[in-house]
C-alpha cells in the first residue's frame, strides 16, 4: 500500500478505523499479505497521533509469527530487512516497540515451550534478540549520520537494550555505546546541557526538599569507560572543541561531587539548594536544559 494513502487516513482522522480494518488481516503465516501489514504498521507507529495502538498490534503480530520467522534464518533475515527498510524516521516509536520485544525475550515472556513441535529453541530466540538489537543500533547510526535532533538520538540510544541486571538495571548494547561515544566526541554540547537532571521528573511539590534532588545522566557509567573513553577525557575534548567553558566546568564539578553521594533509594544524587549552590558548587552556565528553573541564574 502506498504510504500516501496511510498518511491521508491519519490526516483525515481516520487512523483508528484504518487500524481496525488491519486487525481483520490473518496473521497466521509470514506471507506477502502479512509483510504488507508490517509495512503499514511501521508507518502508523511513527506517524499516527496515537502511537500506542499500532505499537501494541505490531507486538501482537510479531509474537504470533515469531515461531515461523526464527525457525528459518532466511525468513529471519527477510523480517529484519523489512523493518530496517520500511521504518519511518525519526524511528523513536519503532525503536520503543523493538525494545519492548527485546525485554520480553529477556524476561521469558515470549515462551518457547508454547511453540509447536519443538521447531524453535531458546538459542533461536536469543539469535533473534540480537537481530532486534541490530535494528535499533542501525536506527541510531542513521539518526546520527543524518543529524537528527539530540533528543531523538538519545532515545534511540536508550532503546538499544541488550540485557537487564539485578533490580532491572538496563544494560545497553556495546555496539550502541560505541556509536554514541563517537557522536559525543564530535558533538558533546547537547549531552552536556542535559547531563544534570532532576531525580524526580514530575509530581513533586517544590516545597519539598526532594524537589531539588538532581542526578547525572543515567547511562554515563556505561558510556564512559576509564580504559577506553574516560569521562575526564570527554571533558577535555569538549573544552578543546570550544564548548562553553562554564557549561563543561559545571558538569565536571557536578559529576565529581555526585559520584560520592547516594540517595536513600540508591540513586546517585546531589541536593542543590534553591540558590543553585551546594557544598561550594555553583552552576555558572545558563545552558542547562533540565535543571529546576529555580536553580538558573
Amino acid at each position: 500500500m502506498n504510504n500516501d494513502i496511510i498518511l491521508k487516513a491519519i490526516e483525515d482522522g481516520n487512523e483508528r478505523g484504518f487500524l481496525d480494518k488491519l486487525r481483520n488481516y490473518p496473521i497466521d503465516d509470514f506471507n506477502n499479505q502479512l509483510k504488507n501489514l508490517l509495512k503499514i504498521l511501521l508507518v502508523l507507529i511513527e506517524k499516527s497521533k496515537d502511537h500506542i495502538s499500532p505499537q501494541q498490534y505490531f507486538y501482537k503480530v510479531i509474537v504470533k509469527i515469531l515461531p515461523q520467522i526464527v525457525s528459518e534464518k532466511a525468513l529471519e533475515k527477510e523480517f529484519v530487512s523489512i523493518i530496517k527498510e520500511n521504518s519511518i524516521p525519526n524511528y523513536v516509536y519503532t525503536s520503543q516497540i523493538i525494545r519492548q520485544l527485546i525485554i520480553a525475550i529477556i524476561d521469558h515472556e515470549i515462551d518457547v515451550s508454547k511453540y509447536r513441535e519443538g521447531l524453535v529453541t531458546f538459542e533461536d530466540i536469543k539469535s533473534f534478540k540480537h537481530e532486534l538489537i541490530s535494528i535499533n543500533v542501525s536506527f541510531l547510526e542513521i539518526a546520527i549520520y543524518n543529524g537528527f535532533n539530540h533528543d531523538d538520538i538519545t532515545w534511540l540510544f536508550y532503546n538499544s537494550v541488550i540485557n537487564l541486571e539485578r533490580e532491572r538495571k538496563i544494560i545497553l548494547a556495546p555496539e550502541a555505546i560505541e556509536v554514541f561515544r563517537k557522536y559525543l566526541l564530535k558533538d558533546p554540547e547537547d549531552y552536556l546541557k542535559g547531563f544534570i537532571r532532576p531525580l524526580y521528573s514530575g509530581g513533586i511539590n517544590k516545597n519539598f526538599p526532594e524537589y531539588f534532588l538532581h542526578v547525572a545522566e543515567p547511562f554515563h557509567a556505561q558510556i564512559f569507560d576509564d580504559n577506553d573513553f574516560s569521562i575526564t577525557d570527554f571533558f577535555k575534548n569538549a573544552k578543546g572543541l570550544g564548548i562553553d567553558e562554564n557549561l563543561v566546568n559545571d558538569v565536571e564539578s557536578f559529576y565529581f561531587k555526585v559520584i560520592d553521594k547516594k540517595s536513600i533509594d540508591g540513586n546517585k544524587s546531589l541536593l542543590l539548594s534553591d540558590n543553585g549552590s551546594y557544598e561550594g558548587l555553583v552552576l555558572k552556565s545558563t545552558g542547562h536544559r533540565n535543571i529546576r528553573p529555580e536553580l538558573t541564574n
